[in-house]
C-alpha cells in the first residue's frame, strides 16, 4: 500500500529545518544540494517542494513574517490595563529577540547577494514592513505613522542589542513605546467625531 504523505506538513517541516540551516550557514554559502543534505532529504525531494533556492527562501520569509505578525497581533496592548502594558511588551521583545537576530542575519545576506538584480526582493521586504506596521497599529491602538515609528524603533533596539551582546536594556524602548501610545491616544479625535 502506498504511503500517504501530508505534503503541507512535509513542506512546513522542510521550511523549519531550512530556517535553522540558513541561520547558521548563511544564504549565499548554501546550494540546494547542501540544503538537502543538511535537512536529511534527497535533492529531488527538496526540489519537489521548492523549485529553486530563491523559492525556498521566499517561502521562509513569508513564514517568518507570518509568525512575527501573529506575535504582534497577539499582543493586543490596546486591550490591557495600563499597568500590564509594559510587562507584556517586554515579554514579547525578549521572547522574539533570538529569532530576530537569526532572521536578520539571513535577510541581510540575502539582500547583499541579490543586490539590484532582484527588485522583487525589495518589494517583498516593503510588503513585510507594511504588515508589521499594520499589526503594530492594531495591537497598540495607534495610527499607522506612530506604528511605523514604533516598528523602526524596535528594529533599531533589536539590532543594537544584537551588536552589543544584549547589554542595552529594553526598558528605555518599552518606556518610549508606551509614551508614543499615550501621546497617540491623547491626540486622537474623540470616538464618533
Amino acid at each position: 500500500m502506498p504511503r500517504i504523505v501530508d505534503h503541507e506538513a512535509r513542506r512546513a517541516e522542510l521550511l523549519q529545518g531550512a530556517e535553522e540551516v540558513f541561520a547558521t550557514e548563511g544564504y549565499a554559502a548554501l546550494s540546494m544540494r547542501q540544503l538537502a543534505k543538511a535537512l536529511g532529504v534527497s535533492t529531488g525531494t527538496l526540489y519537489h517542494y521548492f523549485p529553486t533556492k530563491q523559492a525556498l527562501f521566499d517561502a521562509l520569509v513569508d513564514k517568518v513574517v507570518d509568525r512575527e505578525v501573529g506575535a504582534i497581533e497577539g499582543l493586543r496592548l490596546v486591550d490591557l490595563p495600563a499597568e500590564l502594558r509594559g510587562p507584556a511588551l517586554l515579554a514579547l521583545l525578549t521572547s522574539t529577540e533570538d529569532a530576530f537576530g537569526a532572521e536578520l542575519s539571513v535577510l541581510m545576506e540575502a539582500a547583499r547577494q541579490q543586490g539590484e538584480g532582484r527588485p522583487d526582493f525589495e518589494v517583498r521586504m516593503f510588503e513585510a514592513n507594511a504588515r508589521y506596521v499594520s499589526a503594530t497599529a492594531a495591537a497598540l491602538g495607534v495610527d499607522r505613522d506612530t506604528a511605523e515609528v514604533v516598528v523602526h524603533a524596535v528594529a533599531g533596539f533589536m539590532v543594537t542589542r544584537l551588536l552589543d551582546g544584549k547589554r542595552t536594556p529594553f526598558e528605555p524602548l518599552v518606556d518610549l513605546v508606551l509614551r508614543l501610545v499615550d501621546a497617540a491616544a491623547a491626540s486622537a479625535p474623540p470616538a464618533g467625531a
